[in-house]
């Protein structure tokens, strides 16, 4: 047989490549040397791992940066109390903010906008609570557009907003319903020049009119979609569009026009599995790290791992945190030229770094499962890795890095007992690692290879010899 790249399912020419199926913890990137993408174009790598840059004042409850948004600065609600944090990371206490659950913020123009314990509060030099009796009373939802503050009442259908650039001073007559659904709002968003109303069966997209403050916005007609929102914080932006997972646990993304499935039945069957209050409080999370990683995040109370998007090859992973049963993170936000990351269940803030492997000193373990398909049964006689590692330390844990190998051969219902083979240690650039004598594999399944590495190490993983007969020095050992 011959050199088997990795590829993705929506490759044309897919049987003649690995086609990744359950990935953890590690990412797909393209290959940037021009001579191996010839080969190759893809590889999966592990993902960058979690630096820990300061503790928080408590349990996390959101993060927020951005330009032009109050110098750029990260914002941190910690506890009951709003931070401000510099690029060392000093924190400065601006004031304190009601409630428990996670934090609303957005942005009207340079100044801070934020939804807490049902109180709306701004930051501009100094944190200010919104008085007006004509503000919403118990407004569970925040967003901005068109330079004012909406937010919706609590459990109903109906949203307000502030004056143009006076998000302290709501009008009297500003006030809507989302007239073609009685489900209750769920969530709102900016999405592009318009708002989306995420409501809890449907969604309606409203846009604004340029008018009197008693018609500042309109809906637009056609637009409504049956399909709602899971939860309140189960949406991100990320890409200049929208990713949330809908009322029926499935996960969408919406743009411009109407809102497109990303189907993944694993996140959707462990999101059933949960109970309604759990689900309630699912998270989604951006994470734009660099010009190449662009995921949003999901994950829920109950579960032990994220499900992470890639929305550049439209590929599913999932994140986990060794030893921790509930997975910690669920806020995210770029400041100060990285992705900072916290939640729910930490008062820890990371930062993603790729030159990091490991999760603050805790060990990652990333998991790859590809299938290798074949047009008649046959048998591997050698199985030989075209991985290439890096960051191996000259001593202790990683300087001899192995991984562990399971096969299936029931196209990945079943898998069978692990082998253990060595990876390249420093220094090393030629050695394949290679496996030997895996057997028969059918036509009909293929093999489905399982690689796990939980050594502190770097790795690009782009591809497979079968019954080449690689050696450990990289040679072909037969035809």
């Amino acid at each position: 047989m011959t050199f088997f790249p990795v590829v993705l399912k929506s490759f044309d020419r897919r049987r003649k490549g690995l086609t990744p199926g359950r990935l953890v913890n590690v990412m797909l990137e393209k290959v940037e040397d021009p001579i191996s993408a010839r080969r190759t174009p893809l590889a999966i790598v592990s993902r960058p791992g979690l630096v820990e840059k300061t503790t928080l004042g408590g349990l996390c409850r959101g993060l927020y940066a951005e330009e032009g948004v109050q110098g750029a600065a990260l914002f941190a609600a910690a506890g009951q109390s709003l931070h401000t944090l510099s690029d060392d990371y000093a924190a400065s206490l601006l004031g304190a903010l009601a409630g428990a659950e996670p934090v609303t913020f957005d942005a009207l123009r340079d100044d801070l906008v934020m939804r807490a314990g049902g109180e709306l509060k701004i930051y501009n030099g100094a944190l200010t609570k919104v008085t007006d009796v004509d503000a919403p009373s118990a407004p569970s939802t925040l967003c901005t557009c068109a330079l004012r503050g909406i937010a919706a009442e609590a459990a109903g259908d109906g949203f307000g907003w502030s004056l143009a650039g006076n998000f302290t001073s709501w009008p009297v007559d500003g006030f809507a319903d989302d007239i073609y659904a009685p489900d209750p709002i769920v969530a709102q968003a900016r999405s592009g020049d318009d708002f989306i109303s995420f409501n809890a069966r449907s969604l309606q997209r409203w846009r604004p009119t340029g008018g009197a403050e008693a018609e500042a916005f309109a809906p637009i007609i056609g637009a409504s979609v049956d399909v709602g929102l899971l939860g309140r914080e189960c949406w991100a932006r990320a890409n200049g569009e929208i990713y949330f997972v809908s009322h029926q646990f499935i996960p969408h993304r919406i743009g411009s026009g109407a809102p497109a499935e990303l189907a993944n039945e694993t996140l959707s069957d462990a999101l059933g599995a949960l109970s309604p209050s759990q689900r309630a409080s699912a998270l989604a999370f951006p994470m734009e790290y660099g010009a190449a990683l662009r995921h949003v995040g999901v994950t829920a109370p109950g579960l032990d791992r994220a499900f992470v998007f890639d929305a550049r090859f439209d590929l599913w992973a999932e994140w986990t945190r060794y030893g921790k049963p509930q997975f910690d993170l669920g806020f995210a936000t770029r400041a100060y030229g990285a992705v900072h990351l916290s939640g729910p269940y930490t008062d820890k803030l990371y930062a993603l770094d790729a030159a990091a492997f490991s999760d603050a000193g805790d060990p990652i373990v990333r998991v790859i499962t590809f299938h290798i398909p074949f047009g008649e049964d046959a048998a591997i006689d050698s199985l030989a890795l075209d991985l290439q590692c890096h960051g191996q330390p000259l001593s202790g844990q990683g300087s001899s890095p192995t991984a562990m190998v399971r096969v299936s051969r029931n196209g990945g219902r079943t898998f069978e007992g692990a082998q253990e083979v060595e990876l390249p240690p420093a220094g090393e650039f030629e050695q394949a690692p290679t496996l030997w004598g895996l057997g028969l594999f059918s036509r009909q399944h293929g093999a489905v290879i399982e690689l796990s590495i939980s050594d502190p190490i770097g790795f690009s993983l782009r591809g497979a010899w079968v019954n080449d007969g690689m050696g450990a020095d990289g040679a072909q050992t037969a035809a």
